[in-house]
């Protein structure tokens, strides 16, 4: 089987990099990726900010120059299916998002580029409470970075010349989540308990203007909102659906479970009902006040389960047919020097997996360089050899 180093890797120029990306996607090693059905699957989340630095390249220019993002997007492809080798199958998908700074800039808040980081978003700008009234619904073709994400998209699409499917970013951010950022969290917490109207109303318009907006980039593309085979990539690592509620703001350790189900769940449900399902739920909180309300909505897809979730409950409660993806902690659980840890965290998930699809995702990977990636490389083999130990357990 051809296979190719970093270096190797590092070496090619564009059209290069497009032959070696045709050839891994027609591999055999693929085709058994995307034919693996096993209970336990391991990927890989490793941001760009890592790659940026152990390739050499700036964050900057890979926004400002499409060709050069379209380069290392498809060198650390390669990376992950020769060098890193998880059960990530290799696509021919491409394309662009601007991290957290993408939605929020839609209703007008200002967004960050800085060398080295993932775009984000600025201040709040709902300072008082009558700030919701100058709030407008999102325009797909001119509101915040729209302009810029349509011009790059048709530039990457001239770039691979139908030889890979260019993807437009979807609206990531759950309804609680832009209502969080648009007021500011402290700013939210106290309206629950002191203007619960005023926190519906600002709820309710992150979801109807969000619909609003997928309305428009639905009838751009030429799809369905319902559309449940139309993938794009988050972060680039990340498979996403165009129903995907990204709420890190959604955290038991803030909440009650009373606030959760009249605030968060009603507008979880109205976008469920829009796209007929979510296809990834997301939060980075703790969801384990929330797992039995979340059975409540369709997730047809993933259900995230943070450090801070409880796995055991999670593995319990999560809905049937929906797979529980593990993000591990990067740091007390992936990235330690004590390979005992780390071998005791693997256990400790594959033993409590019960019949349960699990993913197990290192993921969040943002700091670091070439020494980060070459950690994840030894701790792929831990994985490898631990997930082999536990099916031969089984057995």
């Amino acid at each position: 089987m051809t296979t190719y180093t970093q270096e190797q890797i590092l070496a090619m120029d564009l059209p290069q990099l497009m032959d070696a990306c045709e050839a891994a996607f027609h591999s055999e090693r693929n085709a058994q990726l995307k034919a693996n059905d096993s209970q336990i699957l391991y990927r890989v989340g490793i941001g760009r900010t890592v790659f940026a630095r152990a390739f050499g390249f700036k964050t900057l220019d890979y926004y400002h120059d499409m060709k050069e993002c379209l380069k290392q997007q498809l060198r650390w492809k390669l990376w992950n299916f020769y060098v890193l080798q998880d059960d990530t199958p290799f696509d021919m998908e491409v394309g662009i998002d601007y991290a957290t700074a993408y939605e929020p800039s839609f209703y007008g808040m200002d967004y960050h580029m800085i060398e080295g980081a993932e775009p984000t978003y600025g201040r709040p700008i709902l300072e008082e409470i009558e700030d919701i009234d100058n709030l407008k619904m999102p325009d797909f073709y001119t509101s915040g970075l729209m302009p810029t994400v349509i011009r790059q998209y048709e530039e990457l699409k001239t770039l691979v010349d139908d030889r890979f499917h260019v993807f437009f970013p979807g609206f990531a951010r759950g309804p609680w989540s832009i209502a969080t950022i648009l007021r500011g969290f402290n700013e939210l917490f106290v309206d629950m308990m002191e203007d619960p109207e005023y926190v519906h109303k600002l709820v309710k318009f992150a979801a109807d203007s969000r619909i609003f907006w997928e309305k428009q980039r639905c009838e751009y593309l030429g799809i369905d909102p319902k559309d449940h085979d139309y993938r794009w990539k988050y972060i680039i690592y990340r498979d996403n659906w165009n129903s995907d509620s990204f709420e890190d703001e959604v955290n038991g350790n803030m909440f009650s479970k009373d606030m959760f189900e009249e605030f968060v769940l009603p507008y979880e449900k109205q976008i469920a009902d829009f796209y007929d399902g979510i296809g990834y739920y997301h939060s980075c909180g703790n969801l384990t006040p929330f797992l039995d309300g979340l059975k409540t909505v369709k997730i047809f897809g993933w259900q995230h389960v943070s450090a801070w979730t409880d796995y055991v409950q999670a593995v319990e409660k999560t809905q049937e047919g929906t797979v529980v993806q593990v993000s591990l902690d990067p740091l007390k659980e992936v990235l330690t020097d004590d390979e005992n840890v780390i071998r005791e965290r693997i256990r400790f998930y594959l033993e409590n997996s019960g019949s349960r699809r699990v993913d197990l995702c290192p993921d969040a990977i943002y700091e670091g360089g070439q020494e980060i990636l070459d950690k994840m490389v030894r701790y792929t083999q831990i994985m490898r050899e631990e997930i082999a130990a536990w099916e031969a357990r089984k057995a």
